[in-house]
């Protein structure tokens, strides 16, 4: 098996265990002690930083950036690449959306929330979509892990931004990046 079907494997199950000690609420003490600690850091500073963060894995971001990006591939790569970037892309907002509704976990109530958030908690669709969107982008035009690891970042900055302001558990967001 290559590395990219094992990895795959690796990520459905990190995600399947997760998901499964969220519904069994094993996760809670660990969650909401991660937002009551978050939430010691928190500074107005800090806090203008993170919603910068988060509103680049946000869908008036990351849409754009998709079709664009699609685009680019259509034009100067191949129709191929584009019809399975944008593919995967469509594929992964349906998953999350339907994951969110299939788990319909509340969002957290443990400290303020500093930032708006939509519907369900769990799994968390910034760090989901950013790192579908972003992270396939950039594994399809380099092979340069200095770019892999830069956006690599950029991605788990998006997802600890979603706990900083209150509007995600710890475990979505690692639940949304193993899926």
């Amino acid at each position: 098996m290559r590395a990219s079907g094992r990895l795959a494997i690796g990520c459905v199950a990190g995600f399947s265990l997760v998901a499964l000690l969220v519904s069994h609420g094993v996760t809670a003490p660990w969650d909401v002690a991660g937002l009551r600690d978050v939430a010691q850091f928190r500074t107005p500073m800090r806090t203008s930083v993170m919603r910068g963060i988060t509103a680049l894995g946000g869908g008036d971001v990351l849409a754009p950036v998709a079709a664009l990006f699609g685009v680019w591939l259509w034009i100067w790569r191949s129709r191929r690449d584009a019809g399975h970037y944008l593919g995967t892309v469509l594929l992964g907002w349906g998953c999350y959306g339907l994951l969110k509704w299939a788990f319909a976990r509340p969002r957290p109530n443990v400290i303020e929330r500093l930032d708006g958030a939509g519907w369900w908690s769990f799994p968390s669709g910034h760090a989901m979509e950013s790192a579908i969107i972003l992270g396939l982008a950039v594994v399809l035009v380099t092979q340069k892990r200095l770019a892999w690891g830069a956006v690599g970042i950029l991605v788990a900055m998006i997802a600890f931004s979603r706990v900083y302001l209150g509007v995600h558990y710890p475990s979505d967001v690692v639940g949304a990046l193993f899926l």
